[in-house]
């Protein structure tokens, strides 16, 4: 599955193209498209009208506190839970894409 990832954190981005490269995930350089899967980092963006793009069922999302921040996406989570989240929502998201 090709994937992009938005942050201004550099040890963010290094830790999501490991986890993303070992599930055998393409990591791209360019900008988040409809059909791409997006990891964000919200808390280092500048603009939250970069989630205006964002497609809510294939983007994942970290951000300092869970609770109601973004509703209309289906996949948010603490930035403190990188780790044990996104695998779990690339392996979800890659799942549903092989199905559909």
């Amino acid at each position: 599955m090709e994937i992009a990832i938005l942050s201004g954190d550099p040890l963010f981005i290094s830790a999501a193209t490991a986890i993303a490269g070992a599930m055998g995930h393409t990591v791209t350089k360019v900008a988040a498209a409809a059909k791409t899967t997006t990891i964000c980092d919200v808390a280092t963006m500048e603009s939250a009208d970069l989630l205006d793009g964002l497609d809510p069922v294939r983007a994942v999302l970290f951000v300092l506190r869970e609770s109601g921040t973004h509703p209309a996406f289906l996949h948010v989570y603490p930035r403190t839970s990188l780790a044990v989240e996104l695998p779990k929502a690339l392996g979800l998201l890659a799942d549903a894409s092989a199905v559909g």
